[in-house]
């Protein structure tokens, strides 16, 4: 029945995480496995082209995770401290020292709005996953997967 899909879900993202083996196809599948995130600025590139698949299972991991808090947003501001607590997930607000050195670096294009400044992300390893989260629409902007940018730490 319709409404006992949500009780299946990990069931079901278990299965699609299994037959995903390359980055591109997560760009492939994008709207079907991650229907709360777009993706936009350069994710179509770095996801086909850019990033290795040995990276394949910590993208699509992040991003579900990432998904699926959207998902149960329900109103207010995006709350990181409760993304990462309910998540279990590393994700911080970027450093005014750098953001003001580099956040040109972190302007990506938005369809229809313009260029925002993310400056939220996820952390993983060698990988950074930069977004935005739309309050007004429940849904996050992912404008950026891949190594480290530059920052005031080094």
């Amino acid at each position: 029945k319709i409404t006992h899909i949500d009780t299946h879900i990990e069931y079901f993202n278990e299965k699609r995480r299994s037959i995903i083996s390359k980055c591109s196809e997560i760009w492939d599948q994008r709207e079907t496995i991650f229907p709360n995130l777009i993706f936009c600025g350069k994710t179509h590139k770095q996801l086909t082209k850019g990033l290795s698949s040995k990276y394949v299972y910590q993208i699509y991991d992040r991003l579900l995770s990432l998904n699926e808090y959207i998902r149960t947003w329900q109103s207010g501001e995006f709350d990181v401290n409760d993304f990462v607590t309910s998540q279990n997930i590393r994700c911080s607000t970027e450093s005014e020292c750098t953001l003001r050195l580099y956040g040109d670096q972190r302007r990506f294009s938005i369809s229809e709005k313009g260029t925002e400044l993310f400056t939220l992300h996820i952390k993983t390893g060698d990988l950074r996953f930069y977004f935005y989260p739309d309050s007004l629409n429940r849904k996050a902007y992912i404008g950026y997967i891949g190594s480290h940018l530059d920052t005031c730490s080094g």
